[in-house]
């Protein structure tokens, strides 16, 4: 389950590179950066999925082992492959020039799962459509790596930076134009005038010794360098830039920082910023499984930055996205949805109509029994329950429309349940407030930053 629904009691606090220094930012190196550069996008189609979180069928089917360690997680594990496969047909129907997945590729990062997952990535390389990808925070040296025998999990290897680019490396890794040596960030040219900037924002150094894989993303020194050079170089090779990370450059709803700081990189306003600067003026992301587009501009400095965040595969609503980029920079994005896999059959139901019941149920558990914990009454906290998960399943499928009437309150519930209204309030109001642009479909002029 993401992490959103555990910040309605607690937060997890992790902290990240600090006191980066920016040379755009250094009056006295940034005077040959002040050229009025306005970049030239050429024609491009691409598509976008995230987070498909792959699990290996190998590492579980015929096991009861999935549904008493996956239950309530809000992922569609069971489906995993049915989905992929439906989502690949998809992509080779929409057709374009390249696709790009902004990372969390695995469950978590076992070699098999990897190794499914860029078998499944082939078939839309054969095609001729090139594919580019990124890590996430379950892809590299995951300590829970494992498989499902019977209701035993197995450990099982996981991959390190090494042989995630190994595994990759038709993917992008093989193919690029540069390589930053503090992570497994890296440039390529999909079309000629066109650069992408794959920006690896995870964290996963740490992850054996504390047994755990760390959600947070963060940029060291090293690759925000490594970023500025290869920016400078994209003003006086004339190119245009777009740019993915795991992470979210911008945050997706009121307060994402104070709630969910996670999901968004480190220094993120810097980060955003520093791109805006350089005129990448558009960034695809992942992680928050949310359908999410939100921008930020500095009018002052005649800047805007989009941050287009897709949602998990194995996540309502399962999205896709296509990018449509003519001569002239505007930016045609359109998103389509997985709404029926082979197989499924649930008396009746649509996979749509299961897919968001599965996310519902998995919300509204977790916040449920989070508050039982904390001796609020049962009824208290089923009310708060659904109350946190509409709000939930409405951010994720984007283009949120607040209801009217009370959207988050309680029926009695003593002390416990006023104190957990009055902190976790603003955060369901910001689940509930769309900030601008569309999520959903959207036409972005990147030359003005005017959208419709």
């Amino acid at each position: 389950m993401r992490k959103p629904l555990l910040h309605v009691l607690a937060a997890l606090l992790l902290s990240g590179c600090a006191g980066l220094d920016f040379r755009y930012l250094d009056e006295e190196r940034s005077d040959l950066l002040r050229l009025e550069h306005k970049p030239q996008y050429p024609p491009v189609r691409f598509c976008v999925f995230s987070d498909p979180h792959f699990f290996a069928p190998s590492l579980w089917r015929g096991s009861d082992g999935l549904d008493s360690h996956t239950a309530y997680k809000g992922k569609m594990f069971a489906w995993c492959e049915e989905i992929l496969v439906e989502t690949v047909e998809m992509v080779l129907a929409e057709g374009g020039d390249f696709l790009i997945v902004p990372g969390d590729m695995t469950k978590d990062g076992a070699v098999q799962s990897h190794e499914a997952m860029a078998a499944l990535l082939e078939t839309i390389a054969a095609s001729g459509m090139q594919v580019f990808v990124i890590p996430g925070n379950h892809d590299i040296l995951n300590p829970h790596a494992a498989r499902y025998s019977g209701n035993d999990v197995v450990p099982v290897d996981h991959v390190t930076p090494g042989e995630f680019a190994a595994i990759y490396a038709p993917f992008g890794y093989g193919s690029a134009i540069a390589r930053d040596t503090a992570s497994l960030s890296y440039l390529a040219e999909p079309v000629d005038g066109l650069w992408l900037l794959a920006l690896d924002s995870c964290t996963y150094g740490g992850n054996l010794d504390a047994g755990r894989s760390f959600t947070d993303g963060a940029f060291c020194q090293e690759t925000v360098d490594w970023i500025e050079e290869i920016l400078i170089d994209a003003v006086w090779q004339d190119k245009a830039v777009i740019a993915m990370l795991h992470h979210g450059a911008l945050e997706h709803y009121p307060g994402q920082e104070i709630y969910d700081d996670s999901y968004v990189i480190d220094d993120f306003e810097a980060i955003a910023r520093m791109l805006a600067f350089y005129n990448v003026r558009v960034a695809f992301s992942g992680h928050g499984h949310a359908q999410d587009i939100a921008m930020r501009t500095w009018p002052d400095e005649g800047k805007f930055f989009f941050d287009v965040e897709t949602g998990s595969l194995l996540t309502f609503p399962s999205p896709v996205r296509t990018v449509h980029i003519d001569r002239s920079g505007r930016a045609t994005i359109r998103s389509l949805f997985v709404e029926d896999v082979d197989g499924f059959g649930d008396g009746g139901v649509a996979f749509g109509d299961y897919a968001r019941s599965d996310i519902f149920r998995s919300a509204a558990h977790l916040v449920f029994h989070k508050m039982r914990q904390f001796f609020v009454g049962e009824e208290t906290s089923m009310i708060v329950a659904d109350q946190v998960a509409e709000a939930f399943v409405a951010f994720i499928a984007g283009d949120e429309q607040r209801p009217e009437g009370e959207i988050f309150g309680r029926d009695g519930g003593g002390l416990i349940a006023w104190l957990i209204e009055l902190k976790r309030r603003d955060y369901v109001e910001g689940l509930w407030t769309d900030t601008p642009p569309a999520d959903n479909d959207v036409v972005i002029d990147l030359n003005s930053g005017v959208w419709n």
